[in-house]
């Protein structure tokens, strides 16, 4: 449902998880990747939201490491796209 009067737009997917580190054969760790696109209308309203999208991700720990700016050819709208780590400790219980 991308339509150029629902603008601004915010799409979250995952991109990748996998566990990272292990003890004694047991996961303790996850890695997990997301990509969040945006679409606005104009590059101004880019500006004003990313930013707030990249401290909500940087207080859950996630780091950003790339990034694209575009006009998407189908609805004419500017897409900020970019993608987010981070990496989980597992808590395990030995019971």
């Amino acid at each position: 449902d991308q339509k150029v009067d629902q603008a601004p737009m915010i799409r979250i997917n995952e991109l990748e998880s996998y566990r990272n580190a292990y003890e004694d054969d047991q996961a303790t760790g996850i890695s997990v990747d997301i990509q969040i696109d945006l679409w606005t209308g104009t590059i101004k309203e880019a500006q004003e939201i990313q930013p707030i999208i990249d401290r909500l991700m940087a207080s859950a720990d996630y780091q950003q490491y790339a990034s694209a700016f575009d006009k998407d050819p189908d609805i004419k709208l500017y897409r900020y796209a970019r993608r987010y780590r981070a990496n989980k400790e597992i808590e395990i219980n030995f019971s």
